[in-house]
């Protein structure tokens, strides 16, 4: 009987290389439904609403879905190449195929309020902020600081509290 030796890196490095082809199965998969490119963004913020800008230059808006969620927008679109029969291209920096970009919300929106409008290229997408997160000016008395003073250094503000209530 011969002894087999065991070596548990041989196994850590098997797995390893399972699980790396798993993701590259994965992502292989991924890129040939979407394609690697997406359009560049700006996300801004007034009191009230958030404000989403995409270029989408040469994208038809018929080839343009653009969804929202409370937490999120994900837009998802196709810029065709144009089919040149008498012109050979000899240089393209231009994107073409599929895309999609999902942004997350720094604040949930009312996403059935969601705007949507398109010019010059330029996708924009007014998104009315949900009550809570508009940012409310609250105007907070003072207290007698001398009741601060009489507070042990060695008692956490949580315990005051806790005590007072």
């Amino acid at each position: 009987m011969s002894k087999v030796r065991f070596s548990p890196f041989e196994q850590i490095d098997s797995l390893r290389h399972q699980i790396d082809r798993v993701f590259t199965d994965i992502e292989g998969a991924a890129q040939n439904s979407y394609s690697t490119w997406s359009p560049p963004i700006e996300l801004l913020e007034n009191a009230d609403h958030l404000i989403l800008r995409m270029q989408l230059a040469g994208i038809d808006d018929k080839h343009t879905d653009i969804q929202v969620t409370t937490e999120s927008v994900t837009i998802s679109g196709e810029r065709h190449c144009p089919k040149a029969k008498s012109n050979l291209c000899l240089h393209s920096e231009f994107n073409y195929g599929k895309f999609q970009r999902k942004i997350s919300l720094p604040v949930p929106v009312i996403n059935s309020q969601a705007t949507a409008s398109s010019n010059a290229g330029i996708l924009t997408l007014l998104l009315p902020k949900v009550e809570e997160a508009k940012q409310r000016v609250v105007k907070i008395k003072l207290g007698d600081t001398t009741s601060a003073s009489s507070i042990p250094e060695t008692q956490s503000l949580a315990e005051t509290a806790l005590a007072s209530a």
